[in-house]
């Protein structure tokens, strides 16, 4: 598994890299100062180990504004007070440093088991065929006679054979809701909703709007999915 590790106290940091060495091998692991540099970093990470408390910027705001570089968030703070406010729908809970020896290897084993049960679909594209996780999948639209999925990390849109979204909609969980006519979104992957506007805002930062008659219904499956999430 690719770990990523940001803590501006160096001698957290190696405690943590120590222990995970000590007990899973086989994993990847990287190491950051400041949110700064792990921006920086080359590709995705399974697992973000977060300090809350970080000199250049505070922790949970960062994850709550940028869920693009990691699959998975624990957090590591000597501050457990300020937990009420930091899970999110891909936090999976949070260590005590104090308590570092005894649960990091727990927590870090539980979040793999969780990557394994990661839903996977098949599409068809205009390019071939692909398989994908579903915690990659930002939402579906219909436009020009052609269904296009947007995914994390790519700028473009993927081409699929579908000819209507009703042909894809069917096999897919109840973490997608058609929002409207033309587009259906992975709720998990929104980054806000705006009730005064019926809107709501995907993680690519992408506004779309949700139908009017379907609001209710839509606030109400999201707050039901994110909250037993968070």
């Amino acid at each position: 598994m690719r770990i990523a590790i940001v803590d501006d106290n160096k001698l957290h940091r190696n405690k943590m890299k120590q222990v995970l060495k000590e007990c899973r091998k086989k994993d990847d692991i990287s190491d950051f100062e400041n949110i700064r540099d792990y921006e920086r970093s080359e590709g995705v990470y399974e697992l973000l180990l977060l300090d809350i408390e970080l000199k250049d910027e505070k922790g949970i705001r960062y994850i709550k504004n940028n869920p693009q570089k990691h699959r998975y968030v624990v957090y590591v703070s000597s501050y457990p007070e300020m937990m009420g406010e930091a899970f999110h729908s891909n936090v999976l809970g949070f260590i005590p440093k104090d308590k570092i020896n005894a649960l990091l290897v727990d927590k870090v084993n539980e979040v793999e088991q969780e990557i394994k049960k990661d839903k996977l679909y098949n599409f068809k594209t205009l390019d071939g065929d692909i398989r994908i996780e579903e915690y990659k999948i930002l939402y579906f639209m219909y436009s020009d006679h052609t269904v296009c999925m947007k995914i994390e990390n790519r700028k473009s849109f993927l081409y699929l054979s579908a000819r209507s979204l009703s042909e894809i909609n069917h096999k897919l969980s109840d973490n997608f809701y058609k929002v409207n006519r033309n587009t259906i979104v992975n709720i998990m992957k929104i980054k806000k909703i705006v009730p005064r506007g019926y809107e709501l805002m995907t993680q690519d930062d992408k506004t779309i709007k949700v139908s009017d008659k379907k609001w209710n219904d839509f606030k109400s499956r999201y707050h039901s999915l994110r909250y037993t999430h968070e």
